[in-house]
């Protein structure tokens, strides 16, 4: 008979016998402690070395959302780097996040995340891959009118560049030209400060709702997302993949703590979690943390066709748009 996996859970106030009925379903409940010490201590024993008299710890459930969900991430990161399983109690979650295989169950209206411990590489698995490769190539060739329709529109509009380039960190650190149909004005880049001073906030990302550098050309694209079509070309040459983490500015690498730079682990891609679950009205970066690293820690080829199917839906809906 196969072995039951041992936990520890993390709760704040509560009765551990509570907590302890909850997970004893599925878990031997080895320790149900309101202190992360203690928590640390148990896995860090497991890390040592277990035995038939006290075998080690396979997960950890953080169901203390009152502790804010940095201090969550920052115990998750920690966990999830000993090669321990982690569940997540969150009290809210982006539109859309159940029905993707993510979430364990509710507990009391709260929402139990799964972040199973993975070896998580920069390269792309060669299933992925594949799909990658079959799907930006029939986009590209399909809709090869429109594009050239667009780039046209572009053109004309303001006689500026027909694309929007910007360094973006890539696989393994290195960076790349990231390329997107122009949106905004020509020198719109160089504005850019000067609006992040006046209207952006710390720890969250930098977006304007109604952008004043925006081209009218640019606000139909950037409506249905038609602005990210030139980034097939990098899924193309394997900069990046169909689904992943945004690739990020490398001054926003700058200013990450450590446990958000969870997201940048893997591979890098076009849609993801964040976009089909909330697009731009997640402006939070320890959500968008969360988001990106609950697709890696679960990623597979069946998650990636449901958020590609998701991203259709959401493109043509124009919901989030920003």
């Amino acid at each position: 008979m196969k072995a039951r996996k041992r936990i520890a859970v993390l709760v704040a106030g509560e009765s551990a016998e509570t907590w302890r009925a909850e997970f004893a379903s599925e878990f031997d409940v080895a320790l149900v402690t309101d202190d992360p010490a203690q928590l640390r201590s148990a896995v860090a024993r497991s890390e040592v070395g277990a035995s038939a008299v006290a075998p080690g710890m396979d997960a950890v459930a953080l169901c203390n959302p009152l502790a804010g969900l940095g201090a969550q991430l920052e115990l998750a990161e920690e966990f999830l780097r000993c090669g321990t399983d982690v569940l997540l109690l969150r009290p809210d979650m982006p539109h859309g996040i159940e029905g993707l295989g993510l979430v364990v169950r509710r507990i009391g209206g709260q929402l139990l995340l799964s972040l199973p411990a993975r070896r998580i590489s920069a390269s792309v698995p060669a299933m992925k891959r594949l799909l990658d490769l079959l799907v930006s190539a029939a986009v590209l060739l399909a809709g090869a009118p429109l594009w050239l329709l667009i780039a046209t529109a572009v053109k004309i509009q303001d006689r500026g560049p027909v694309f929007f380039a910007q360094d973006r960190v890539g696989p393994g650190g290195r960076a790349f030209r990231f390329l997107k149909f122009r949106t905004m004005w020509p020198d719109a880049d160089r504005h850019r400060a000067w609006y992040q001073a006046r209207h952006g906030e710390p720890g969250r990302l930098f977006k304007l709702s109604q952008d004043p550098r925006r081209t009218p050309v640019g606000r139909v694209l950037r409506r249905f997302s038609l602005d990210e079509v030139p980034q097939l070309l990098h899924v193309l040459s394997g900069r990046m993949a169909l689904v992943g983490p945004r690739p990020p500015l490398p001054a926003e690498i700058e200013r990450y703590r450590p446990w958000q730079r969870l997201r940048l682990r893997g591979w890098f891609g076009l849609t993801g979690l964040w976009q089909v679950c909330g697009r731009s009205e997640v402006r939070d970066l320890d959500d968008v943390v969360l988001l990106d690293t609950l697709y890696l820690q679960n990623a597979s080829l069946a998650l990636d066709l449901r958020i590609l199917l998701r991203t259709a839906h959401v493109v043509l809906s124009g919901r989030g748009a920003c």
